[in-house]
């Protein structure tokens, strides 16, 4: 790792993000914490002011652990407990049952047991009605079967089937709702789970826009671990810097992050791999990786949990001094950091 700004030149340090010289400054991880605890994890000193620390911490990289398809992944493999899944938001992540029966396409969340130490599925209160033409169901939220609002889709008929999801009380409530709305169908049965007891899971989710800029800054810091904070204030690399501190887009035709939905390895193996389906398994890692093209672009690449791929546009059409190739694994399960070989 290069020494930083204030170690080399005996100047106050400079914020990689704002560019001013004002502190405090903080150590700041190239992975953020929320994503785990790792030994020889990544850090940068004097790089980053508290001040875009702090407002990091309350937006992009809060919606990226808080919000994101991969910050679910932290209480499936443990790097957060299930207690703490109260704190996650469903804002951009649907989870739905995939399969025959009663319970296709309802969406269910997940919480933490009474013991607070597993996690259990619930599901998420609505109605699920048939379609004039098909044997398929829409689904709708409560809120919109008690604001009415469902009664304006044109494409269903509840008198062709129609299907309330809640536990305890909540059906009943639902329910008469519906009665008040003129939904009286002549008989109620209860709803069948699935016979084996086992239902796959569908999972949808957006990648929003302050995810993108959490995970762009996940790849300036690892450019700034490894080529230093001098380099990293080149103005080169002025367009992504604003773009993850200030949400202005760069003047690229190109996106500044491109999300790619596939597994960056098929030939690694660590502890914990996830077995895919018809498919290989998925290593419980984070990758991070630094390189460049035959165009002299400076990119990224981050993966959180295996999950899938994001390459990041560092700078493009850079004249300077390219970097050189790096990459490292975050081990979940050994909660350890590795450096990877790597070839130009």
């Amino acid at each position: 790792m290069s020494l930083g700004q204030a170690e080399v030149s005996g100047m106050p340090p400079t914020c990689i993000y704002c560019r001013q010289s004002k502190g405090p400054f903080t150590r700041e991880h190239v992975v953020q914490e929320a994503f785990g605890r790792f030994k020889h994890a990544l850090v940068i000193q004097d790089a980053v002011c508290d001040e875009c620390n702090q407002g990091f911490g309350r937006t992009i990289d809060l919606a990226l652990a808080r919000s994101s398809a991969e910050g679910f992944e932290r209480y499936r493999f443990g790097v957060k407990q299930p207690d703490e899944i109260a704190n996650f938001k469903y804002s951009s992540l649907a989870l739905r049952v995939k399969g025959p029966g009663d319970f296709h396409g309802a969406r269910f969340t997940q919480r933490a047991d009474p013991t607070g130490k597993n996690l259990v599925s619930h599901v998420v209160p609505g109605i699920a009605v048939r379609r004039k033409d098909s044997e398929e169901f829409v689904h709708f939220t409560e809120a919109q079967v008690r604001d009415g609002s469902w009664l304006q889709n044109t494409d269903v008929d509840w008198r062709r089937g129609i299907i309330v999801y809640g536990g305890g009380t909540k059906s009943d409530e639902i329910r008469a709702v519906l009665e008040s709305q003129g939904v009286a169908p002549t008989a109620w049965r209860p709803l069948k789970p699935p016979q084996s007891g086992v239902v796959t899971v569908e999972q949808e989710f957006e990648f929003t826009q302050e995810m993108r800029r959490a995970v762009a800054k996940i790849a300036f810091n690892y450019l700034t671990y490894c080529e230093g904070t001098e380099y990293a204030l080149q103005d080169a690399f002025d367009p992504i810097r604003r773009y993850i501190r200030y949400a202005e887009k760069p003047p690229s035709s190109l996106p500044p992050v491109i999300s790619l939905d596939g597994l960056p390895f098929d030939k690694i193996n660590t502890p914990g791999d996830v077995v895919l389906k018809d498919g290989p398994k998925r290593p419980v890692i984070h990758f991070v990786s630094l390189g460049t093209n035959a165009e002299r672009n400076v990119v990224g690449a981050i993966t959180l949990f295996g999950f899938m791929t994001h390459r990041v546009m560092l700078a493009k059409a850079f004249t300077g001094r390219l970097p050189e190739p790096r990459a490292h694994l975050y081990n979940v399960k050994m909660s350890e950091v590795f450096v990877l070989g790597v070839h130009a």
